[in-house]
């Protein structure tokens, strides 16, 4: 299907709704996953891949909000399996969509003392060959300024 920028932005606006762009691609009228694949890979088409970046976002808010929904139903004590399943199904897509704002973020900090930074004593690189011959062999006697046996 022919790029049409009224049918690209009716196409964001269900996805930024909460509609799945596999459903959205299978009605009469829209366009095809194929031709969605095309407009993105597209250069001249920067235009529709912000848009449909922020209708991925959106889709993520959605997805959010009817997990509120599904997870706040006191209703039907026995759906409570199948409750789990669509709020954790609709968390994990939201991450998949929008991970900077819904994944699990973890990051490591590695600082020196009080924050400073790391001292490396010897720049060198080992080869792998000696770092693995090192952490074979005996261990190294502990760095003391005392002479043996003392």
């Amino acid at each position: 299907m022919r790029y049409r920028p009224a049918l690209a932005a009716r196409l964001c606006e269900r996805l930024g709704a909460g509609e799945p762009l596999s459903l959205i691609c299978r009605e009469p009228g829209m366009p095809s996953a194929t031709a969605v694949l095309a407009w993105l890979a597209d250069p001249r088409r920067a235009d529709f891949q912000a848009a449909l970046a922020r209708a991925r976002e959106a889709r993520a808010d959605a997805l959010v909000d009817e997990i509120l929904s599904i997870a706040d139903d006191a209703t039907g004590a026995e759906q409570v399996q199948r409750s789990k399943l669509r709020v954790d199904t609709r968390r994990w897509l939201a991450a998949k969509l929008a991970p900077a704002k819904y994944g699990e973020a973890s990051s490591l900090e590695i600082t020196g003392p009080g924050g400073g930074a790391i001292m490396v004593d010897r720049p060198e690189r080992l080869s792998r060959e000696a770092w693995l011959a090192r952490r074979e062999g005996p261990e190294p006697p502990p760095d003391t300024d005392e002479p043996a046996g003392a």
